[in-house]
């Protein structure tokens, strides 16, 4: 009995070592074939198998390495799927009239959705798409007014918002503004580089005040040349000191009736990683057509057409220039004024140096920092004078309050995005104008603060409403664009 046991085993294994020989013979052929094999050494598995397995969990365990039933689920799903398609070119071919082979009565819906491939459900495809369409274009407006924020120029070539708002600043009271501001891309299929924008503006105040202008950036193909430009037309009824630090310190203010045209452009070029240089173009005509003391004027006239061509250097590592969050920009631009492009009588030159940084402090929050300085010829004509108050420098104090040929201001913002598009602002400074560097005195150093908030109108472009106080004066600013 023994003899013939040992004689039965003998013969278990030599059979199981020919089937493995060849189901090894077999896979070595499955790739070949398409099927997926995954089992290093077969023949170990069978021949070797772990101490106390049975021969059921050896072939499983080979069925399993070799990934069959895998195969045999992706095969089934691929006729499938063949089977569909036929089915399908079937129905929409020459047979497509026939009868149904299903038995069970259908509805007309039923049957028109069943048949699918003929005019009439075509049409009504092709109605429900219009539809759509329209009812996408209705919503359009409401689309750009909520969700302006949003990068759309990949998706449309023109990304528009419009909005109507109440204004009142303390130079014009209170009034009705416009903003249309929309965002396109010379090269969209550059996503590195950032959106051009381009804003129309206008306001119109009770005290006669009264502002048309457009105003943008141009980022052309490439990322290596850029343009700002601003072209505006506006009607002031301000009021008047005088046109140097010391006339404005000491005497009452008098009406003056403003006019000014202004063209500008700002043309960039990159010649380095984050190195610019550039040149400008600024024309300007200016007429105060109502002047209540002329004396004011300190003997210039009341009309000038001003005409400059200029030069510039910049380092610019900021991400975004309307709504920068971090990086560093230095500017030098010298401009002149010759005699033969304006009225002035003679040649004027201006020099100009900013200095700003951005660093990121927190989750939505940007720490601001800019350092300005503007100086002018000698006795420069009133309309080119520099004057505190107004958008961006020493906000809170009225536009023209004090006026000289010279200016440096320093300051700082911190900006906080509070949620969805709403942000507040905190800034603080001081600056001064002053006839010459020798003259200047410490008593013309000016304070600034205030406090404001952040509307992100489009993406990165945000309008805000500042509110500002300085030495005795209070003032709001409305404006588009951050004031650095």
């Amino acid at each position: 009995m023994t003899d013939l046991g040992l004689s039965m085993s003998i013969r278990y294994k030599a059979g199981v070592m020919v089937v493995s020989l060849l189901l090894a013979a077999c896979f070595e052929t499955l790739p070949a074939r398409g099927i997926p094999v995954s089992a290093g050494s077969l023949g170990t598995l069978i021949l070797q198998p772990e101490p106390g397995a049975d021969s059921v969990r050896v072939w499983r365990d080979v069925l399993f390495e070799v990934d069959v039933k895998a195969w045999a689920d992706s095969l089934s799903a691929k006729r499938k799927r063949k089977k569909a398609a036929k089915d399908s070119l079937t129905a929409s071919g020459p047979f497509k009239d026939r009868k149904t082979v299903n038995p069970q009565p259908v509805s007309k819906t039923e049957n028109v959705s069943m048949v699918g491939r003929d005019s009439v459900p075509v049409a009504s495809s092709r109605k429900k798409r219009s539809d759509s369409a329209k009812q996408n274009k209705d919503g359009n407006f409401w689309q750009r007014t909520v969700s302006g924020h949003e990068d759309r120029t990949f998706e449309q070539a023109f990304d528009y918002s419009l909005v109507l708002f109440p204004t009142y600043t303390q130079e014009g009271s209170i009034g009705l503004g416009g903003i249309g501001a929309a965002l396109f891309r010379l090269d969209r299929s550059d996503s590195l580089m950032p959106p051009s924008d381009l804003s129309l503006e206008g306001n119109a105040s009770l005290r006669g005040f009264f502002y048309a202008g457009a105003y943008g950036t141009l980022y052309f193909p490439g990322r290596r040349s850029r343009l700002y430009y601003e072209v505006s037309f506006s009607q002031q009824n301000l009021d008047f000191w005088g046109i140097c630090y010391d006339s404005c310190h000491v005497r009452p203010p008098v009406s003056q009736t403003r006019w000014n045209v202004l063209a500008l452009g700002y043309y960039d070029y990159r010649v380095l990683e984050n190195f610019y240089v550039g040149a400008a173009l600024d024309f300007s005509c200016n007429h105060a057509v109502k002047m209540e003391n002329p004396a004011y004027l300190d003997g210039q006239r009341p009309s000038y057409i001003l005409t400059g061509i200029g030069l510039s250097l910049q380092y610019d590592s900021r991400d975004y220039a309307q709504n920068p969050t971090h990086g560093l920009n230095l500017l030098l631009r010298q401009m002149v004024y010759p005699s033969f492009m304006g009225d002035a009588g003679r040649t004027l030159w201006r020099t100009t140096f900013t200095a700003s940084y951005y660093q990121r402090l927190w989750r939505g929050a940007v720490l601001a920092t800019e350092l300005y300085a503007e100086c002018n010829a000698k006795d420069m004509p009133w309309p080119l004078k520099e004057s505190v108050g107004g958008y961006y420098r020493l906000r809170g104090y009225y536009q023209g309050r004090y006026m000289d040929d010279n200016l440096f201001s320093f300051q700082m913002e911190l900006r906080q995005k509070l949620f969805w598009r709403v942000g507040i602002a905190a800034f603080g400074g001081f600056g001064s104008v002053f006839s010459s560097f020798q003259d200047w005195r410490a008593d013309q150093l000016l304070p600034a603060y205030g406090a404001g908030l952040r509307f992100e109108f489009k993406h990165n472009l945000n309008v805000r409403l500042d509110c500002g106080w300085g030495r005795e004066v209070f003032g709001v600013v409305f404006a588009i664009g951050e004031s650095f």
